[in-house]
């Protein structure tokens, strides 16, 4: 079993916990690296146990990260118009290199992890579960791709199979209610 990891959403959320931000102004006055660190690998530790625990098999662990560029903003300039302005967490960029350091990892150009998620999703699916996979990602909009996923954020919500038809009908359903996170509205 291959839990594909959203490391994008991972670093970002333990990056931001370990934040020591100040009561008044709201100015950042520290992060804990190494704290950031360990909350990631018991992130990671629970997504192990999850997933052993549902299918009795090893878990390989791939994290998944997207790259500074992103064809979409190509396609539609509107494309995350919502979020700009907002900023990374302080330790955010040193917390991916040193995942990238501890763990195996995929990046592709102008891709984002999710893209890079579900192309080995997919791969693997028309492979007939030659090696099962497992999206791991708090993002909804996953739930489009056919397979295993488990929410990164409700690990204890279990692990949900999607089927073709479901994920085809999740992705409609997107289209016509649009999507404000990502500045499209439908």
């Amino acid at each position: 079993m291959i839990a594909l990891i959203d490391a994008d959403a991972l670093c970002f959320r333990m990056a931001v916990v370990v934040e020591d931000v100040h009561p008044f102004t709201g100015e950042v006055l520290g992060a804990d690296m190494e704290e950031a660190f360990r909350l990631c690998q018991l992130r990671l530790k629970d997504v192990e146990d999850a997933l052993f625990n549902e299918f009795g098999e090893d878990v390989d662990i791939e994290l998944h990260f997207s790259d500074s560029t992103n064809f979409r903003y190509r396609v539609d300039p509107n494309y995350k118009s919502n979020r700009k302005g907002t900023s990374k967490p302080v330790i955010y960029k040193e917390l991916v290199e040193k995942c990238k350091r501890h763990y195996d990892w995929i990046q592709y150009d102008d891709l984002e992890a999710d893209d890079s998620m579900g192309m080995h999703q997919r791969h693997r699916l028309k492979d007939e579960w030659d090696e099962a996979t497992c999206i791991v990602s708090p993002d909804k909009d996953m739930k489009q791709i056919a397979g295993y996923h488990l929410n990164l954020n409700r690990i204890d919500d279990g692990i949900e199979l999607m089927t073709e038809q479901e994920g085809h009908r999740f992705f409609l359903t997107q289209c016509i209610a649009g999507d404000t996170c990502d500045g499209y509205k439908g």
